[in-house]
């Protein structure tokens, strides 16, 4: 499962609302969710930062780093 969405979705959060809040498109936000394209490091930064996580969570994960 793409970490990102579990962690988006776990936190309660639309992908509109969190795209608003780092300050991407829901498109982009969409893709990177989906595996379409990679999330830019610098954004994985932001991510990590804003959810208090490891930037390593906002790929591919598993059940037990759920």
């Amino acid at each position: 499962m793409n970490g990102l969405k579990y962690i988006r979705t776990r936190c309660k959060l639309s992908l509109s609302a969190l795209a608003d809040m780092i300050g991407v498109s829901r498109q982009a936000l969409s893709s990177w969710e989906n595996g379409k394209k990679d999330i830019p490091e610098q954004r994985r930064a932001q991510l990590a930062e804003f959810f208090g996580i490891g930037k390593e969570y906002f790929g591919e994960i598993s059940e037990k780093e759920k």
